[in-house]
């Protein structure tokens, strides 16, 4: 079945779902590292680029059934709303640690 759906009313609901799975990010002294509470590095954006675990982009899959590259639009959006950072619309993802 194919819904139609707005990209704003996406958004939302996506952006609710990244931000129950990072929680609070933070960016010590490189403002290319995000990090969460327990200082383990979460997102890394390399050339504009962001690279993030591959575990944490099954996460965005089981909860809301997108293309990997739909969720790249979704994540750069959330990434200029929450941290004012301009991102490619296309990301890497990561089985090593950052």
């Amino acid at each position: 079945m194919v819904y139609k759906i707005s990209q704003e009313r996406l958004n939302r609901v996506c952006f609710s779902i990244l931000d129950e799975i990072y929680g609070v990010l933070h960016n010590n002294e490189n403002p290319n590292a995000f990090y969460d509470e327990e200082n383990k590095g979460r997102i890394l954006i390399r050339k504009g680029q962001p690279h993030i675990y591959y575990k944490d982009l099954m996460k965005m899959i089981n909860e809301v059934k997108l293309d990997p590259y739909m969720w790249g639009y979704v994540i750069k959006d959330w990434m200029k709303e929450r941290f004012d950072r301009d991102v490619k619309d296309e990301f890497v993802w990561l089985t090593w640690s950052i």
